[in-house]
């Protein structure tokens, strides 16, 4: 049941059920009133009054289902008197395809999305018609920020709030980097270090956000990482977002996230992203080698029970639309033996995937098969091949698979180029290929979302 929001009402439409991504743990549901999201909205159209007097059509990459975009790409295009453009856009292509219908637009994204568009090869075609870009969901990285000014000519505007206290706050890191409250919204420190907001957007009037902050002033401060991402490892305190910058200055890796298992004793994790240089160690000394150099730097700076126990590698950490990493997607990652191979390069439009990866020569689809001679087995590269469509195409393929041929043998460390293209809403077909010539082809049946 909708109300004239859009934003998805169960029951009584004067209030607006929205469903957390369970980046902390288990997902939830917050309820908020459509008056406190009317509200909310009508402050945005104060707070950005100059930049929303033109009229520029609004463009979305985000679902109105979450808080974020039922305000920025509903009812604040709606208070502001401006256009929206239809649905959501998804991917580059699309993109720019509803940049170049408009002289003027907000962009309403993601860190997540920017983080992708940035890197596809295309993307100094982007028309230049935004005249503003909004991200919120998690802090955007200042190499995005720059790098979304130099391919829109706006530095990005970046909303810090949550589905309990509605919007709270807004920077654009051109400046010192530095959030200030929206007007009508009141914010302190408490005495662990947390953010404690009173809003006429809350539900109760207020709530404490579990983010660490420091005041510059009455109305200015500073993030300082989740406070819940503090955790005990046998009786002495880690703070995760501290190990994860420390890994990032590795020269072995892009990116980190540094997950803690389950149980009664808990141990870090660490869920890495390989850099040009990481991916050549991955080549010539495999997983374990690539793991114990990085533990070997681990142990130069940390304490023993800092360093990750079990340690996975990546193309990219599973960032949802909203910009979280969600709990459910990462830890079953490290209670399996099986390793994501090593891409070295990913261009994807809305309906093809053209990337090149390789399996190091330890990659547990190797053992046995066969001794003296390893190749990599029919159904690895099928399992390969299902869930790289899953991570470029959202849709997760069943185990029908029409036309299949295998060719050529694919070797440890061996090149191979993979191309998939969406055929039909229900069918994606792909070839492997390596320097001998194609290894396999097929069409997988999808179904609904990954």
């Amino acid at each position: 049941m909708a109300t004239e929001s859009g934003c998805g009402v169960d029951g009584n439409p004067e209030t607006v059920d929205f469903h957390t991504s369970g980046s902390t743990g288990s997902p939830k549901t917050v309820r908020r009133t459509l008056a406190s999201l009317k509200a909310d909205a009508s402050m945005l159209a104060r707070a950005f009054h100059a930049e929303l007097a033109s009229r520029p059509v609004f463009v979305a990459t985000v679902s109105p289902r979450h808080m974020y975009g039922c305000l920025w790409a509903d009812l604040l295009p709606k208070t502001a008197g401006c256009a929206c453009h239809p649905g959501r856009v998804d991917g580059w292509e699309a993109l720019a395809a509803a940049l170049a219908r408009y002289s003027s637009v907000v962009l309403v994204t993601t860190p997540t999305f920017l983080s992708e568009i940035l890197t596809q090869r295309d993307r100094a075609a982007m028309p230049g018609s935004v005249a503003m870009a909004v991200t919120a969901g998690s802090l955007l990285r200042p190499e995005t920020a720059v790098g979304t000014r130099e391919l829109f000519g706006v530095m990005p505007t970046e909303i810090y709030g949550s589905t309990e206290t509605g919007s709270v706050a807004w920077r654009r890191q051109e400046a010192d980097g530095v959030w200030t409250l929206f007007d009508g919204v009141e914010a302190c420190r408490t005495a662990e270090g947390a953010m404690a907001v009173t809003s006429p957007f809350c539900m109760d009037g207020q709530a404490t956000l579990q983010d660490g902050v420091t005041f510059e002033g009455a109305r200015r401060f500073r993030l300082h990482g989740r406070l819940d991402r503090i955790v005990k490892i046998l009786e002495h305190p880690v703070v995760l977002p501290e190990i994860e910058d420390f890994f990032r200055t590795s020269p072995l890796l892009e990116d980190v996230h540094v997950p803690v298992s389950r149980g009664e004793v808990p141990r870090l994790f660490l869920l890495g992203v390989p850099s040009a240089e990481g991916r050549e160690v991955l080549r010539r000394e495999g997983y374990l080698g690539l793991t114990r150099r990085l533990r070997a730097f681990a142990a130069e700076h940390l304490p023993a029970y800092a360093v990750p126990r079990r340690m996975r590698f990546v193309r990219a950490l599973p960032y949802t639309a909203q910009g979280k990493l969600p709990a459910a997607e990462i830890l079953p990652r490290f209670e399996s033996p099986l390793q994501a191979p090593a891409v070295a390069s990913w261009a994807r439009t809305e309906n093809r995937l053209e990337a090149t990866f390789f399996c190091p020569a330890d990659a547990v689809y190797f053992q046995g098969h066969f001794p003296g001679l390893p190749i990599l087995p029919g159904v690895a590269q099928l399992t390969l091949v299902r869930a790289i469509i899953r991570e470029a195409f959202g849709v997760l393929p069943d185990g029908t698979i029409r036309s299949l041929k295998f060719q050529k043998v694919v070797r440890p460390c061996e090149t191979v180029r993979l191309t998939a293209e969406r055929v039909a809403p229900d069918r994606v077909a792909f070839t492997l290929a390596t320097a001998a010539g194609t290894a396999a082809s097929g069409t997988f049946t999808v179904t609904g979302e990954g």
